[in-house]
């Protein structure tokens, strides 16, 4: 656990989460990042969807796909609302694919954002001056769900 953590929160345990700990991280930092991970999905999100949140949302009415997109949102807020998340050197790969730990599986060459594979980003990344604006570095989608059908937006996950 960052010991900066630590010192600056008044619940340590906090420190275990990655939009409290962030803002303490002072080394280059790239988070390759499902807002809608499988293990939050699981775990997290409201268990009572799990016919929703399995089989990359297919079985989603409308309003389980606002609630979804809300969650996304949220998380992605917590990221861009650091100035970690602004910060020369940083970048990141945010994406709305079914899935936790992908850089680890299959989604690290497949899963694209404007055509940018997980591995390609990062390698630009990981070869770029940690002068460069974390603008050059960071991907997002413009949308993570959609209510019509398929719910899914990025078509490589």
């Amino acid at each position: 656990v960052n010991q900066a953590c630590l010192g600056g929160e008044a619940v340590d345990w906090h420190c275990i989460f990655g939009p409290v700990t962030w803002k303490y991280i002072t080394s280059p930092l790239f988070p390759l990042q499902s807002v809608l991970d499988r293990f939050q999905m699981g775990n997290i999100y409201p268990r009572t969807w799990t016919t929703c949140t399995t089989n990359h949302f297919d079985n989603c009415s409308s309003m389980e796909i606002d609630g979804l997109n809300a969650f996304a949102q949220a998380v992605m807020s917590n990221a861009t609302g650091s100035a970690t998340f602004r910060r020369d050197g940083n970048g990141g790969f945010w994406h709305s694919c079914l899935m936790h730990v992908g850089e680890q599986v299959k989604g690290w060459k497949q899963y694209k954002i404007n055509g940018v594979s997980m591995q390609q980003a990062f390698s630009k990344w990981w070869q770029a001056a940690t002068s460069e604006p974390a603008t050059s570095h960071t991907y997002t989608q413009k949308t993570f769900l959609s209510t019509d059908t398929p719910h899914q937006t990025n078509p490589s996950c």
